[in-house]
């Protein structure tokens, strides 16, 4: 039998590519748009954000999540906004799984954009009714200290995270509760650095 956590796992697999095929079979393409595209493209994924059916607001929010190589920025407030209000389990996982992969660039991102993608996830942890969406937000939880963030960020992260993660300490679910525990204990590792 599967833990829970395993099976969201291999349902936001299932998922993504469900999403990939509905987008060759909506958008007539497998290949990402490009900047002529972007005319067309990015009025219709606003308007798939509004769709009735969740597997179209998840592609679009995977479709605006996607880094484009410079064609245009990663449009992440739609993730932010799903993961707070989207009645939709899938659709918040997707949510999820778009601004941890963003947490992961920063490259492409503001420290000051990446907080608030923490926030979201931090957020989602401790206030999402689904423990599947609390479990894989957990498990987004980055520890700055290992990507050699700057000490003025993983301050802001530290002060960010710390209330979220002591709730999370005492969720329902014993994975959220250890990964907290786990996060906790990195963030005080962090200021010792």
């Amino acid at each position: 039998m599967m833990s829970r956590r395993r099976l969201a796992w291999v349902a936001a697999a299932v998922l993504g590519l469900v999403l990939i095929a509905l987008g060759v079979l909506v958008y007539g393409k497998a290949r990402v748009p490009g900047v002529a595209d972007a005319e067309k493209t990015l009025p219709r994924l606003q308007r798939d954000l509004q769709s009735p059916d969740p597997e179209t607001r998840s592609f679009a929010i995977m479709w605006l999540a996607e880094p484009r190589h410079g064609e245009w920025k990663s449009q992440l407030g739609p993730a932010m906004y799903a993961l707070k209000t989207d009645p939709c389990r899938d659709v918040r996982l997707m949510a999820a799984t778009m601004l941890e992969s963003a947490l992961g660039r920063p490259r492409h991102f503001s420290e000051q954009e990446r907080l608030a993608f923490l926030s979201a996830l931090l957020k989602a942890m401790t206030e999402d009714p689904m423990p599947e969406v609390r479990e894989f937000a957990s498990d987004s939880l980055p520890l700055p200290h290992e990507r050699g963030e700057s000490a003025a960020f993983r301050d802001q992260v530290n002060r960010l995270a710390r209330p979220y993660l002591e709730k999370a300490v005492k969720d329902g679910d014993p994975y959220v509760r250890e990964k907290a525990r786990w996060a906790l204990d990195g963030l005080g590792e962090a200021r010792g650095k």
